[in-house]
Formats: C-alpha cells, sequence, structure tokens
C-alpha cells in the first residue's frame, strides 16, 4: 500500500478535515429532505434546451459551476410542479440563475435584471423579474440553499487530488481477465 509523507502541521490538516467531514454531514442532512423530482412536469420534453440555456447563460454572466448546478437544480424542482407556458421557461430559467448567483456569487457578480433579460433578447418585461423570483421563493418556502452534487465535489476532490499526488506510485496492477 503507498504511503504518503504528510510534513508538516498534522492537527491543522486534521482540523481542516473534520470541518469538511461537518460540511458534507450538513450536506447529506439536507439531501435528505430534499423533495423528489418525480418527472411530472409537462415541459419536460424542453429540460435538455433549458439547460443549455442556462449553461450558455452562466458562461456568458462568467457565473460559477456551483451556480449553476444550484440553477439547474432549482429549474427542476419548480418545473416539476407547475405547469409552464413555454414562453416563459427561458425567465424560470434566467430567474433560477439569480437565486443562484445570489446564494453562490459575491454581490458584484450577481447578474441585474436588465443583463439577465438581455440574454433572452429583452423578450421580457423588466418586473416579470422581481415578481416571479418572488413567487419561486415562496414556492421553496426561502429553502434555496440546496447542496448539489457539486457542492459534494467541491469538497472532497482536493482530498483526492492530495492522496493521488502524494503516492508513491500511480500505476495500479489490475488481474489478469483469466485470473
Amino acid at each position: 500500500v503507498p504511503k504518503c509523507d504528510h510534513s508538516g502541521d498534522d492537527s491543522k490538516e486534521s482540523l481542516h478535515v473534520s470541518q469538511e467531514v461537518g460540511i458534507v454531514e450538513y450536506l447529506k442532512s439536507r439531501e435528505l429532505h430534499l423533495p423528489t423530482i418525480k418527472q411530472w412536469s409537462p415541459q419536460l420534453s424542453h429540460r435538455k434546451d433549458l439547460v443549455e440555456f442556462i449553461i450558455s447563460a452562466t458562461n456568458k454572466l462568467d457565473l460559477s459551476s456551483s451556480c449553476l448546478h444550484l440553477a439547474v437544480m432549482l429549474l427542476d424542482f419548480f418545473m416539476d410542479e407547475h405547469d409552464i407556458e413555454v414562453p416563459k421557461l427561458r425567465l424560470i430559467c434566467l430567474v433560477s440563475i439569480l437565486i443562484a448567483s445570489k446564494i453562490e456569487e459575491t454581490e458584484s457578480k450577481v447578474p441585474r435584471f436588465i443583463q439577465l433579460n438581455s440574454l433572452a433578447d429583452n423578450e421580457y418585461k423588466i418586473q416579470d423579474f422581481p415578481v416571479l423570483e418572488s413567487l419561486m421563493l415562496v414556492y421553496f418556502k426561502w429553502q434555496v440553499v440546496l447542496p448539489t452534487a457539486h457542492h459534494f465535489m467541491d469538497t472532497w476532490l482536493p482530498h483526492a487530488m492530495l492522496s493521488y499526488s502524494c503516492c508513491e506510485s500511480r500505476t495500479v496492477s489490475l488481474p489478469k481477465p483469466d485470473e
């Protein structure tokens, strides 16, 4: 078994790992209370295009991957319980991005209504944004800090990379198929 040399202060490292274990435990407890997505949305056939729209919009706005993941999750939960007119689907995406950015980004990176609307070719009235945002927040009972796969990955990936980089051997020997 390859061993890693952890030269440095072990107490700091164990505190850091302990904090991350606490974060993961919190995320897991929050995940247990998420509603189940039933995929009942009449607009389910549009989901692929809507997710692509969210990806494009978050890229243009230079928002984080965690914001992107949360926006898609908000879209999925909201769409699952509502029958939304097709012309309003991109507005739902944009407001999902808005809400997610308020959770995941610094204040200076939160897009303004005008910026969001420009991503939809100014298709919506500016007053539609705060109205829908309020409606969505009430629907979620203001519980919009939701754990995503990205949060778990952010917590554990650095440890996986550290373990990989400090190992003496990176070669894995697999048994032959006939063994």
